[in-house]
C-alpha cells in the first residue's frame, strides 16, 4: 500500500538502499531541521485489513513531528535483525546529519541471520567498513559476508566445463541409468513427486490438525525458540547499535514494541528477561527506554498460520487503528525521551 508509507508527499518508509535515496532526497532542504531514524520491521508498513485512506504509524508520527522541524526517517525490513540494524544505521548517519535513532527491543528479530542482498552493497563503503571492523560484532558481519562474495564469485567463475565426476556421483548416475530402463514408475517420479507435493499442500490443513489433536497441540502451547547462541550474536550487535549512536552524541529510544496480550509465541520468562536485558542495556550507554508493548488493544490484530495447520494470533501486525494507537504511544514515548514536546 505505497500510499500508506507517505507523509505530505514525501517517502517516510524505506526497506533498501534504492528507495533510501528517493527517502533522503524528498527530506526538505533546511540545516535547522532534525532528523530522525526510526529502525524496524513489518510492523511499521504492514496494516491489517487495508482500506484506501489507512496510514501507518510511522506516517502519523511523522505528521506530529513535522510540527517541530523534525523529520522522519524510517527504514523497516521483513524480520529485520540487529546486524542489519547496525549496518544500515552506520550506512544512513553518513548521508544525512541525524538527531536521533528508535531501536525496537523486539525478541523475534533475535532470530534471524545475515544481511540481505538490497543491503549487501552498503559494506563495500569503505567507512562503514572501518566503523563496523572496531565494534565487537562487526568483524563476524564482515567476515560472514566477504566468504559469500567470493563463493558468489567462485560460482561466477566456474569453467563452462563440467570438472571430472567423483566416484559416487559415477555409481549414482549408472544407478539411475539402469532404473530408469527397468522401471517405467521410476522413470515418471518427477512427475509423481510433483503430484504428491500438491497432495500434501491442498491436505496441509487437515493433516497437521490431525497430528496436533493425537499430539495434544493447540495454538495456545505455540512457542518460538530462538537459539541462546543466535539471540547472543544478535544481542551483541544490538548493543553494538546503540553503543555506537551513543558514542556519536545521538539520542536514542529502545523501545519495546506492540504485541497481542494473547497466544503471544514466547517463552514469559525468556521474554521478561530480554526486555530486562535491553532496559539495563539502555541505562548503562545513556539511551532512553520505552515501553509500549501494551499500546495496541485487543481485537486489532490479524491471523497467521502458526504452521502446525492452526490460525493463531498475528503478534506482529495489526490494522490501521492499530496503527494510531502505536503512533499516539510513541509520540508520548519520544517526548518524554529524547525529543522536545511538539507544538
Amino acid at each position: 500500500h505505497e500510499d500508506s508509507l507517505h507523509y505530505a508527499g514525501r517517502r517516510v518508509i524505506c526497506s533498501s538502499l534504492d528507495d533510501l535515496g528517493q527517502c533522503l532526497a524528498a527530506l526538505p532542504p533546511s540545516d535547522a531541521r532534525k532528523r530522525v531514524l526510526w529502525l524496524g520491521w513489518s510492523q511499521l508498513y504492514a496494516i491489517n485489513d487495508y482500506h484506501p485512506g489507512d496510514r501507518t504509524a510511522p506516517s502519523l508520527v511523522a505528521e506530529k513531528l513535522a510540527t517541530a522541524d523534525i523529520d522522519l526517517i524510517a527504514i523497516a525490513m521483513p524480520n529485520i535483525n540487529p546486524r542489519e540494524e547496525l549496518l544500515v544505521y552506520e550506512y544512513v548517519r553518513r548521508r544525512v546529519r541525524l538527531s536521533g535513532v528508535i531501536v525496537p527491543a523486539w525478541l523475534q528479530g533475535m532470530k534471524q541471520e545475515g544481511i540481505r542482498p538490497t543491503w549487501q552493497a552498503a559494506l563495500a563503503d569503505p567507512a562503514v567498513r572501518t566503523a563496523l571492523a572496531a565494534l565487537p560484532s562487526g568483524p563476524s558481519i564482515l567476515a560472514a559476508n566477504a566468504q559469500e562474495a567470493k563463493s558468489a564469485q567462485e560460482i561466477a567463475q566456474k569453467p563452462s566445463l563440467e570438472p571430472a565426476q567423483t566416484t559416487q556421483q559415477r555409481v549414482e548416475g549408472w544407478l539411475t541409468a539402469r532404473l530408469d530402463s527397468l522401471f517405467p514408475l521410476w522413470r515418471l517420479r518427477g512427475e509423481a513427486q510433483g503430484r504428491i507435493k500438491l497432495a500434501l499442500l491442498d491436505s496441509k490443513e487437515q493433516v497437521l490438525r490431525l497430528r496436533n489433536l493425537l499430539l495434544g497441540t493447540r495454538a495456545r502451547n505455540w512457542v518460538n525458540v530462538i537459539p541462546p547462541a543466535r539471540q547472543a550474536i544478535n544481542m551483541q550487535a544490538l548493543t553494538d547499535l546503540v553503543g555506537a549512536a551513543r558514542h556519536d552524541g545521538l539520542p536514542v529510544l529502545l523501545y519495546v514494541p506492540p504485541r497481542p496480550r494473547r497466544e503471544f509465541p514466547f517463552d514469559p520468562a525468556v521474554y521478561a528477561a530480554f526486555k530486562a536485558d535491553c532496559e539495563r542495556l539502555a541505562s548503562s550507554t545513556g539511551a532512553s527506554f520505552a515501553n509500549i508493548e501494551d499500546s495496541v488493544g485487543d481485537g486489532l490484530w490479524g491471523k497467521i498460520d502458526n504452521g502446525a495447520g492452526e490460525l493463531v494470533t498475528d503478534y506482529s501486525h495489526f490494522t490501521a487503528v492499530g496503527h494510531l494507537q502505536m503512533a499516539n504511544a510513541m509520540n508520548d514515548a519520544l517526548a518524554a525521551t529524547i525529543l522536545p514536546q511538539p507544538r
